[in-house]
């Protein structure tokens, strides 16, 4: 008698509303819209961010209206790992900085809202993964080189390069090699170098200018590094340069007053 009644009490507690909602709770999560993102990492793949996210947006509507903020973190964590996952297969690199800051993203998700935002934000940064990897050469590096000649008087760290083209430092230095023949941080310093040839000897800049517009806070330090290149300090350089400009330009007017 005590056996029974004591099991008659244990299941009777299985059929509380509180038990029923946990039963429910669980087999939500186990769904399989959390975990199945073949479409929407096709479309990110092919670079078709829209796409992708209104089929995102579609496949989330059954959680949209119990604003579960567990289950809105579920869903793009997974989202999030399926992209990560996929990329390493179709071009065998590993984009785990980009997969991380995306993971920083959704665990600030609270409402639908933020859901929708921090999903167009993950889809957006791969389907601009995609386009990098499948453009000219298939590496980007052409659109770098052209963001370290616009922004010779900014930040170049090897993050910010890196990030143009959403691969890791260590990748994206290993294909900057392959592309160009050059080490990525000797390419940013002959470049600073060549502006800084054409400031010295084409305006009437300071030092201190030319330094801060050639990327470098101490004037000190750029004329170290200007000298280590040039083999002369930078006013020398000026100096010179426009010495031999005067004497080319006043050869020709020699010339001309001979030739009359």
């Amino acid at each position: 008698m005590g056996l029974r009644k004591e099991y008659s009490m244990s299941t009777s507690s299985l059929n509380t509303p509180q038990a029923f909602r946990a039963e429910a709770e669980t087999e939500l999560v186990c769904d399989e819209r959390l975990y199945q993102f073949n479409k929407i990492c096709r479309a990110t793949l092919s670079g078709q961010a829209a796409l992708a996210q209104l089929l995102m947006k579609n496949q989330a509507m059954f959680i949209a209206e119990r604003n579960d903020v567990r289950l809105y973190r579920v869903f793009l964590n997974a989202m999030n790992q399926a992209h990560y996952h996929l990329f390493l297969h179709e071009f065998d690199i590993s984009l785990h900085e980009l997969c991380y800051k995306h993971g920083l993203v959704f665990h600030e998700v609270e409402t639908w809202e933020d859901f929708l935002r921090a999903g167009r934000e993950i889809l957006d940064g791969y389907a601009k993964a995609a386009i990098a990897m499948r453009e000219g050469d298939n590496t980007g590096i052409p659109r770098v080189i052209q963001y370290i000649r616009s922004h010779l008087d900014g930040d170049l760290s090897l993050e910010v390069l890196a990030d143009q083209v959403y691969l890791n430092k260590s990748y994206f230095c290993t294909l900057f090699r392959e592309v160009t023949g050059k080490n990525v941080t000797h390419f940013i310093r002959a470049e600073r170098m060549r502006q800084a040839d054409l400031l010295l000897v084409g305006t009437d800049y300071s030092v201190e200018e030319i330094a801060k517009r050639c990327g470098y806070n101490s004037s000190a330090y750029f004329a170290t590094v200007f000298k280590r290149y040039y083999n002369m300090q930078p006013s020398e350089y000026r100096l010179r340069h426009r010495e031999m400009i005067a004497e080319s330009v006043e050869g020709g007017a020699n010339e001309c007053s001979y030739e009359t």
